[in-house]
């Protein structure tokens, strides 16, 4: 793990927090006023954040000692 725990929290809420602006986005807005280029690129950003945590697979620094 290259990121301190605290820092994978973080992207962890972050992610928690994308997602449920999404969600509002998605089903408590009205299909015509809906932006479906916003509703992309969160996905995308979660989709990275999420890839980013998964492939963080190498030991933290101060474990390697």
């Amino acid at each position: 793990m290259q990121h301190k725990i605290s820092e994978f929290c973080d992207k962890i809420t972050v992610m928690y927090e994308k997602s449920m602006l999404l969600r509002r986005l998605k089903y408590d807005t009205p299909k015509e006023k809906q932006d479906s280029a916003y509703i992309k690129v969160l996905v995308e950003d979660i989709q990275a954040l999420a890839a980013d945590i998964a492939y963080d697979r190498s030991l933290h620094p101060k474990l390697k000692k």
